[in-house]
C-alpha cells in the first residue's frame, strides 16, 4: 500500500470513528460546601440556579473525626421547600432559575462533638445546559486538514532534497 493510500485510509477511519463520538457537555454544579459543625449548630447559605432543570442535592458525612450524631439538609426557596434529607444521602428536585438556600443542621459526634459535612447540588445526568459543543465536526475538520498537509510537507521535503543544478 503506497503512502497516499495509507493517509486516505487513516483519514477515513478517523472520520468514521467520530460518527460514534457524542457531543461534550459540561457538568453544572451551582453549589458546593464543606464545613465543620461543632456541638449543635446550623447554617444557611444562598446559591443561584441559572438554568431550569432537574438537580440532585447530596449531603455527605465525612466521618471525620467521627460520625455526626445527627445531620440534616433542606433545600428551599424563600417560599417553598424543594427537599429535605435527614442523614447522609441525596434527593432530586426540579428547579427554575432563581435563588435557593441550602440549610444544614448537625449535632457533632464522638469525644470532640465535631463533624465534617459536604453539600453538593448538581444537575442530573439528563440535564443539558446549552447547545452541545460540536467536537466531532471540529475533529473531522482538523484531521482532514492534517491529511492534506501531510502529503504537501512530504512533497516539499522531496523538492528541497532534489538534484542540484549549476547555472553557468
Amino acid at each position: 500500500m503506497n503512502g497516499k493510500m495509507k493517509w486516505t485510509m487513516w483519514a477515513a477511519l478517523a472520520a468514521w470513528s467520530l460518527v460514534f463520538v457524542g457531543a461534550a457537555e459540561a457538568a453544572v454544579v451551582p453549589y458546593q460546601k464543606v464545613a465543620f459543625i461543632k456541638d449543635t449548630d446550623y447554617f444557611s447559605d444562598a446559591f443561584t440556579i441559572d438554568t431550569a432543570g432537574t438537580y440532585q442535592a447530596t449531603l455527605t458525612d465525612f466521618n471525620f473525626p467521627s460520625d455526626f450524631d445527627q445531620v440534616a439538609l433542606d433545600v428551599t426557596t424563600a417560599v417553598d421547600t424543594k427537599g429535605t434529607l435527614v442523614g447522609p444521602g441525596s434527593f432530586v428536585f426540579d428547579a427554575e432559575p432563581g435563588t435557593y438556600y441550602a440549610s444544614v443542621y448537625g449535632v457533632g459526634g464522638g469525644a470532640l462533638n465535631l463533624g465534617l459535612f459536604g453539600v453538593q447540588v448538581e444537575a442530573t445526568s439528563t440535564f443539558t445546559t446549552s447547545s452541545p459543543v460540536p467536537l466531532p465536526a471540529s475533529l473531522v475538520l482538523l484531521l482532514s486538514g492534517l491529511a492534506v498537509l501531510g502529503p504537501l510537507e512530504r512533497r516539499r521535503r522531496a523538492d528541497s532534497n532534489g538534484p542540484v543544478t549549476k547555472e553557468s
